[in-house]
């Protein structure tokens, strides 16, 4: 550490453009978790710019956008074994698929109904992409099974291994089960991980 006398030295100088501020204002809740609001206080109070809610919201808008083309062009034939489910933004459903092997979310869309024809209809979408996995894995939901079934007819839909504190039967008592570990184990496909350098990673 520095003595004190230099802590007003001037280290380096940056650049500032509206590009820049806008990646500050991703960086700030992508990486930070901060609030909208506390991104509004940030630039006002460090930076002394001054904006609005509607700023920051659009500024995630049109980064969404753009990481929604680039999703959409990623290659998706290395995946073997597919994880689906739907999670919740309050009572709105989220459709969900994730790659066992490397955990890469290919799958996450909000939607107003979890029935078979919605997801029939993100698959068809994945499956333009390459998605063509061996087998998934997913629970019970009577929707998300229809969907498999209209769009991927001949893809086995198999459920994890699960024992409630209450039961000693395995859930669900029907249908091809297979234990957890062995779609977590799934080894990729011939070649490495499937999403190429620059492509927006919804997860890690």
């Amino acid at each position: 550490m520095k003595p004190f006398r230099d802590a007003d030295k001037v280290l380096f100088s940056l650049p500032v453009t509206r590009r820049w501020l806008e990646q500050v204002i991703l960086a700030l809740t992508m990486i930070g978790h901060a609030s909208m609001r506390g991104v509004i206080e940030f630039m006002s109070d460090l930076l002394g710019v001054s904006i609005s809610l509607g700023t920051v919201h659009n500024v995630h808008q049109r980064a969404a956008q753009r990481a929604m083309a680039i999703n959409n062009s990623i290659d998706l034939s290395a995946i073997r074994v597919g994880l689906h489910d739907e999670i919740f933004q309050g009572t709105r459903p989220v459709l969900t698929g994730i790659d066992a092997a490397s955990t890469y979310c290919y799958l996450l869309a909000d939607e107003d109904h979890r029935d078979g024809d919605t997801w029939a209809i993100h698959l068809l979408d994945l499956q333009r992409q390459g998605l063509h996995p061996d087998f998934t894995v997913a629970d019970a939901g009577t929707g998300l099974r229809a969907g498999q079934k209209l769009a991927w007819p001949d893809t086995p839909v198999t459920a994890m291994f699960s024992i409630s504190a209450s039961s000693s039967k395995p859930w669900p008592t029907s249908g091809h089960v297979w234990p957890a570990a062995y779609a977590l184990n799934a080894k990729p496909s011939k070649r490495d991980w499937p999403i190429p350098a620059g492509a927006a990673r919804t997860a890690s």
